[in-house]
């Protein structure tokens, strides 16, 4: 039975949500205790039992609030039916604008910086659920330009690289500015910087289109007698 006075559940589960977004920022998954969190929250000590199961579950939930933004979604159908050089520059300004402007965006990368570090068993859950829909659809429009099977190898370090500018140039500002300083990043610069994004991964792509197309060539005689002698 609720107690007299007592919170909505609703209300103490948005405080510990808040509460233990901060302090997993600050220390990481390890580093946090559910007392930590539920003294910030001023929530009972089982209130992160009762509303997420133990610790692990809250801050599952939180790096899959995180990372599952409406903003950093694509829709994929829409793409798809796109042409496939246009989707990727629509693929490539959404996701950077979404980065940029997403809620909570320095907390988000603490966090995440702790969990590449120290990786928890929330990881591959939000990998599976959260990123792997949205690396999914990149790799379809990045096969449809380099001209290579989506589950190709190729493919899948292509939609890498292309992830890689995207994070770098929204993530890394502070040091690409002392890098640059004569040409600072920012809100004034963003524009350009997709667009050379986009440039440069349209270019990459089509060049991989062209060694796609490219016979492969026998190895050099040499080349071939080492290898024998090493399957020997």
């Amino acid at each position: 039975m609720k107690s007299p006075g007592a919170p909505p559940a609703d209300e103490t589960r948005a405080r510990l949500l808040e509460a233990a977004t901060a302090i997993f920022a600050e220390l990481g998954f390890q580093g946090a205790t559910t007392r930590m969190i539920c003294e910030r929250a001023e929530a009972n000590a089982a209130a992160v039992n009762y509303h997420f199961g133990d610790k692990l579950g809250l801050y599952t939930e939180i790096l899959k609030s995180s990372f599952g933004d409406e903003k950093l979604r694509v829709n994929g159908q829409q793409l798809l039916e796109m042409e496939p050089e246009a989707a990727l520059s629509e693929f490539i300004s959404r996701f950077f604008y979404g980065l940029l402007n997403s809620d909570g965006k320095q907390r988000r990368m603490r966090i995440m910086g702790h969990e590449l570090s120290q990786p928890t068993p929330a990881l591959p859950i939000v990998v599976e659920q959260i990123m792997r829909p949205q690396f999914t659809i990149l790799t379809e429009i990045v096969s449809r330009i380099a001209g290579s099977r989506p589950e190709s190898r190729a493919t899948a370090l292509a939609a890498h690289s292309v992830i890689a500018q995207v994070t770098q140039y929204v993530n890394a500002q502070p040091m690409l500015n002392l890098l640059l300083p004569k040409w600072p990043a920012g809100p004034g610069k963003n524009e350009e910087i997709v667009a050379h994004i986009i440039k440069f991964s349209l270019g990459g792509l089509r060049a991989l289109q062209g060694d796609a197309a490219k016979p492969k060539r026998a190895a050099p005689k040499a080349a071939q007698a080492l290898r024998r002698g090493r399957e020997r």
